[in-house]
């Protein structure tokens, strides 16, 4: 246990007066990111394709409909090109 070292003071902020419980947002910014980085994965994967996605949600029927769609496009397994 330190007995000595420098003093340190917490600062204590009021609490919100808007929200349930007084609580004040801290977590959200990190739920901004991971959808734009999926999007930018998902398109660089595709992008030989010619898909690109663009709107939110990306869902597993958007992605086959789309793989579907730029097979039949290139003449691919299942068309009749």
């Amino acid at each position: 246990m330190v007995l000595s070292g420098p003093k340190r003071r917490c600062r204590r902020d009021p609490v919100a007066a808007h929200t349930d419980y007084g609580i004040k947002g801290v977590g959200e910014g990190g739920a901004i990111p991971p959808p734009a980085a999926i999007f930018n994965a998902v398109n660089d994967a595709l992008r030989g394709l010619g898909v690109e996605f663009n709107e939110t949600p990306l869902t597993p029927p958007q992605l086959v409909l789309a793989l579907s769609e730029a097979e039949a496009r290139k003449g691919g397994p299942g068309t009749d090109a």
